[in-house]
């Protein structure tokens, strides 16, 4: 009998440079990835931008100025290798009125086109994260980030439901504190809005 082969799929290496536009720091890294096989991270930055300590439909325009230089920078250090660039943007970028500030300089000038993750999809991505560490986790996943908060409802390594909500670190800091260090008098004010917000968290108790 004639024997019959798999259909056949590349698994030559490629260099991957990953662009993350968050709403605290640039993440800039470059990978080796062997599809189907692994991967090596090359070389991982971190810059820090703020761009979600605007108004939270605002980002500002030193920020944006920052994070351009910051991409700029990280481009030219590839600029000589075959790189596949990969660029996503987060709540700060999302939930701008003004995105088209950063998104069309780097799109000219760089010729990076952003995929604006939404809330949905930033959390799948942070709990396929977890579950690579651990396949069979149940329970509820937090990613706190600059502009967002993610949680994720897994049962035995699948996932069950995913809200974001608007309470990044920067975006709350910049909403409920004044001062820097937070002075006692007027911390509790946060307590109302933050209430508020939370109230489509989805249940943490695991199960399908």
């Amino acid at each position: 009998m004639e024997s019959r082969r798999s259909p056949a799929y590349t698994t030559m290496p490629e260099r991957i440079a990953l662009v993350d536009l968050g709403s605290n720091a640039v993440r800039l890294l470059t990978a080796r990835i062997t599809p189907g096989h692994a991967f090596e991270v090359l070389s991982q930055q971190r810059v820090s931008t703020r761009l979600g300590s605007g108004s939270p439909d605002l980002l500002k325009p030193s920020a944006v100025r920052k994070t351009l230089r910051a991409v700029g920078n990280f481009l030219n250090d590839i600029r000589d290798t075959e790189t596949r660039v990969i660029a996503v943007a987060t709540a700060a970028v999302r939930d701008a009125t003004n995105k088209m500030s950063l998104l069309e300089p780097l799109h000219r000038d760089a010729g990076i086109s952003v995929h604006i993750l939404s809330g949905e999809e930033e959390a799948y991505l942070g709990a396929r994260t977890v579950l690579h560490r651990w396949p069979e986790w149940s329970g509820l996943i937090l990613d706190l980030g600059g502009g967002s908060l993610q949680l994720t409802r897994v049962n035995n390594g699948h996932i069950l439901s995913a809200v974001s909500l608007p309470l990044g670190v920067v975006r709350t800091t910049a909403r409920f504190l004044r001062h820097d260090p937070p002075r006692p008098s007027g911390d509790h004010q946060s307590a109302p809005g933050n209430h508020r917000s939370t109230g489509r968290c989805p249940d943490p108790s695991p199960g399908a």
